[in-house]
């Protein structure tokens, strides 16, 4: 098992120590079983966990799980590639004056190629065009009446797809 550095620069609300790295199951593209690793805040882990044992148990894909550091802490390359990941200390992309729940490692982004952000001014990842128009039924793709999305709001999550000014199709945060 590769071993990622949890990290925290100066500037972010959270410690290293206030992180951890979890493995969770998923159930990939090819119609196969995989690890990843999620570094969320230590306080979810175990909801985190039971949240994926859900979502394997129900076979939804995911493409990958797999840390930013793999991608040199590049968001919008780990988002073009449908990469799935958690904590990324950064600012809100509707909001650069706060946080977003990412940086407090409280949200995940699922398959975010296949489940974009939209909002009147922006859309991302950027390469994700083809996938803005919601009423497709792509196996991956996150709306309202899925699976994934019914598990995560009965453990008290919100779903950026509900938002009402923007839509954030792939993201899910906790305020535990």
């Amino acid at each position: 098992m590769k071993k990622y550095v949890l990290y925290a620069a100066l500037a972010c609300p959270l410690s290293s120590q206030q992180l951890t790295h979890i493995q969770v199951h998923y159930w990939g593209f090819d119609d196969k079983p995989h690890t990843g690793t999620l570094v969320i805040n230590k306080n979810i882990a175990d909801e985190t966990t039971h949240i994926f044992e859900a979502i394997y148990k129900i076979k939804f894909p995911i493409e990958k799980i797999r840390p930013l550091d793999d991608y040199g802490n590049n968001e919008e390359k780990a988002m073009e590639d449908n990469d799935t990941f958690a904590y990324h200390c950064k600012k809100m992309t509707s909001n650069p004056n706060r946080y977003s729940m990412h940086a407090y490692g409280l949200a995940i982004d699922i398959n975010p190629l296949l489940n974009p952000y939209i909002s009147r001014t922006k859309l991302l990842p950027t390469n994700s065009q083809k996938y803005s128009n919601r009423d497709q039924i792509i196996p991956g793709m996150i709306s309202a009446n899925s699976e994934i999305t019914k598990i995560f709001l009965q453990q008290g999550w919100t779903w950026g797809g509900n938002w009402k000014v923007l839509k954030d199709y792939h993201h899910f945060e906790t305020n535990f």
